[in-house]
């Protein structure tokens, strides 16, 4: 059961397409590809795959299909590929590579690693963050999350803590960076400053930039802002569900940039 992200960028494929129709299509190319990659080589038409599809609620279904079938499922994306040539919101440079995914189940390390990206409660994003909890009810009452950990979507059984005198735990980071629905770009602002993931092209940390953007909404600032920068880098020796992570904020950076939505599917 992959989460797939797609920076909702109004585009030729966008237009073309269904929102939930071309974050698949682009997850089932990519896939295509993958294969083409390991084999050196188009699999023939008639060899058999299949994906483990894993239900939030536990179970799981195999689904078998053909090379042949994938490629025609893939294949319906070729003539807008074009359109994607030069565009801002292709994360890897290649066509439709504004969709990408986040796959489960989740390490318990990459969970911790995001728990970790909260800022000490001393700290303006960890405040800002403890705040929105607060307000937002981030953690509390949320099924899916419960669904997921019982099944082992999650590997942690119990959520991961920080302890502290307001600690803060993984069901209330995973509540509001993927499952309060799509983030529109002030959603993704809050996700990157909640987690560390933004700074600025003169060296400012993210809490010099929460002081920065107060100003600048008080009419306080002289002069031109700094570039904001995406702060993390991939890391090729990390582990891979904390590097889909990364690749989930950085998604959002984008989007923000741009000015656009970053859209959620959960895909069963």
């Amino acid at each position: 059961m992959p989460l797939l992200h797609s920076i909702a960028l109004d585009c030729v494929p966008r237009r073309a397409l269904s929102d939930g129709q071309l974050p698949r299509l682009a997850r089932d190319r990519a896939l295509l590809a993958q294969l083409e990659q390991q084999l050196g080589a188009p699999p023939p038409g008639e060899t058999r795959l299949s994906r483990v599809l894993h239900r939030p609620d536990g179970s799981e279904e195999r689904e078998e299909f053909t090379a042949a079938e994938l490629r025609a499922s893939a294949s319906v994306l070729d003539p807008l590929a074009p359109s994607c040539a030069g565009c801002p919101a292709a994360l890897a440079g290649s066509p439709f590579s504004c969709v990408q995914s986040l796959s489960f189940p989740l390490s318990a390390s990459a969970e911790r690693w995001l728990v970790g990206r909260i800022g000490p409660e001393d700290s303006l994003s960890g405040q800002f963050f403890r705040a929105s909890v607060q307000a937002m009810g981030y953690g509390r009452d949320c099924e899916l999350l419960t669904q997921w950990r019982r099944s082992g979507l999650l590997e942690s059984p119990e959520p991961i803590r920080v302890e502290g005198e307001s600690p803060v735990d993984g069901d209330q980071v995973l509540h509001a960076l993927l499952l309060s629905g799509n983030l529109e770009p002030a959603r993704c602002l809050s996700a990157l400053l909640f987690t560390r993931a933004l700074g600025t092209s003169t060296g400012a940390s993210t809490d010099d930039l929460i002081a920065l953007i107060s100003r600048l909404q008080n009419g306080q600032l002289d002069g031109q802002p700094p570039e904001f920068v995406f702060s993390l880098a991939l890391d090729p020796g990390e582990d891979p569900s904390t590097n889909e992570l990364r690749g989930f904020l950085l998604a959002a950076f984008t989007a923000f940039r741009l000015g656009v939505g970053l859209q959620l599917l959960i895909v069963a």
